[in-house]
């Protein structure tokens, strides 16, 4: 997003061409990964956007203690099963434009309370492409804690409630975009010189 602030000072002027100098990103960098090494930034791009996915199958499975599938390792004994190829579709759940439509008036405030905190020597023009940064970044998880559609599917429910010892626990289970929570940590922001 893009903002323009109209000033008459040649002072104003020149400190605002600084903040220029600086890059400011929100969202997830390459240091980002899960446990299993996949990169949040990746997976974050899937959930924002949606995907289909051509599943080539393989992937053996056995019933659960309900009939329920679950789905077990290669190599696991005695697999009742093993898939077929299949296409999996995850919707999109938008966050990353919501974060900044949803923020955009009280954004351009903060900017604006910004831009005085520099012409005033209060701040930094590094300091405040920090705060920038910062703001950015809390938008995108306040856009993240928002989305409840469309539903996680039930055998996504299931999967992420079997991980837990009281199976009947519901909560986040639920709830799109919160399952380790990791996303939603993982959110950070880079103010750079460029």
């Amino acid at each position: 997003m893009r903002v323009s602030f109209e000033h008459k000072s040649a002072r104003a002027g020149q400190l605002m061409k600084k903040l220029k100098d600086f890059s400011v990103k929100a969202g997830w960098f390459e240091n980002a990964k899960y446990g299993d090494n996949k990169s949040v930034a990746g997976i974050a791009a899937v959930q924002d956007g949606g995907a289909t996915i051509s599943h080539p199958g393989g992937t053996p499975y056995k019933f659960g203690k309900n009939g329920e599938v679950v789905f077990v390792e290669k190599g696991t004994p005695n697999p009742v099963g093993i898939t077929r190829p299949h296409t999996i579709v995850i919707p999109p759940r938008p966050f990353m434009k919501p974060s900044v439509e949803d923020n955009k008036e009280e954004l351009i405030g903060q900017l604006e309370l910004i831009s005085r905190r520099i012409l005033s020597g209060e701040i930094t023009e590094k300091q405040a492409a920090e705060m920038i940064g910062a703001i950015m970044a809390g938008n995108i998880k306040k856009a993240i804690a928002k989305v409840n559609t469309p539903p996680l599917k039930a055998s996504t429910v299931r999967r992420k409630r079997s991980g837990y010892a009281d199976t009947k626990t519901t909560g986040s289970l639920t709830k799109p975009l919160i399952g380790s929570g990791h996303l939603l940590e993982t959110v950070d922001y880079q103010a750079e010189l460029k």
